[in-house]
């Protein structure tokens, strides 16, 4: 049995480049820049470190870990690597205020607590 495959529309610019291809019109980049090499290195793990957490909070990354379907040291080094990337940032909200956060596919909605009189 095969699949039938989709038909795939392209718009006048990209039939501009596809053309380009076929009629071996594309040269390659006179870069030197190797930047398979580049994304490997960036994303090297090469580095240990040891940290001390509550065990509550283990505990809750190990059961979003296990939704997720991955490793709790992965959902740890994504959260880390999008922190410090500046993809994952602190939010400070006003007293009372409700707000969601999506996480991982995951939609959070959080109320502040209102500070005693």
């Amino acid at each position: 049995m095969t699949k039938k495959q989709k038909k795939v529309v392209l718009d006048d610019y990209e039939n501009e480049i596809l053309e380009a291809y076929e009629n071996g019109n594309l040269k390659p980049s006179k870069s030197s820049t190797d930047y398979r090499l580049i994304a490997r290195t960036t994303m090297k793990k090469n580095k240990k470190i040891n940290i001390r957490i509550s065990e509550n909070d283990l505990s809750a990354l190990q059961r979003r870990a296990a939704r997720e379907g991955i490793p709790y040291q992965t959902l740890i080094g994504s959260v880390l690597h999008k922190y410090a990337s500046g993809l994952l940032k602190e939010m400070t909200l006003t007293q009372g205020q409700t707000s969601s956060l999506l996480i991982f596919g995951l939609n959070i909605s959080f109320l502040t607590k209102k500070s005693p009189p």
